[in-house]
């Protein structure tokens, strides 16, 4: 067990995992130890799906790690650049949206870039 601090109240609470998201039993925020508190206004769901994005005319194949109504968690092999605020284009099977860059992170160990987007035209149905 990992002993967390919410970042609202600033009680501690204890988890499995610091990337999962988890109410705080003292305040009811929802947050992560790694992410922080949750700035997505509906439930993510967890996923593991294919997807491509294109960026610049570069395509970029990834992978789906959780999403909400409207934004997605991707993870992308490689560290790889994407500006925030910048809007890319996704595709997932039959369905694509274009969405905003809101965050990003680039990992060395495994070499990994994990990216939080806003959707902001179409609809995804993974």
């Amino acid at each position: 067990m990992i002993r967390l601090e919410c970042p609202a109240c600033r009680k501690d609470s204890y988890s499995a995992s610091v990337r999962d998201f988890r109410q705080c039993p003292y305040c009811r925020t929802f947050f992560s130890g790694k992410y922080g508190i949750e700035k997505r206004r509906d439930a993510r769901v967890s996923k593991d799906i294919p997807v491509v994005l294109s960026y610049h005319e570069k395509n970029l194949s990834a992978n789906l790690v959780d999403i909400s109504v409207n934004g997605v968690s991707i993870r992308i092999p490689g560290n790889e650049y994407l500006p925030v605020g910048e809007i890319i284009h996704l595709n997932i099977r039959d369905s694509s949206a274009e969405a905003q860059v809101k965050w990003i992170i680039n990992n060395d160990t495994p070499s990994v870039t994990m990216a939080g987007f806003r959707i902001v035209n179409g609809q995804l149905n993974p």
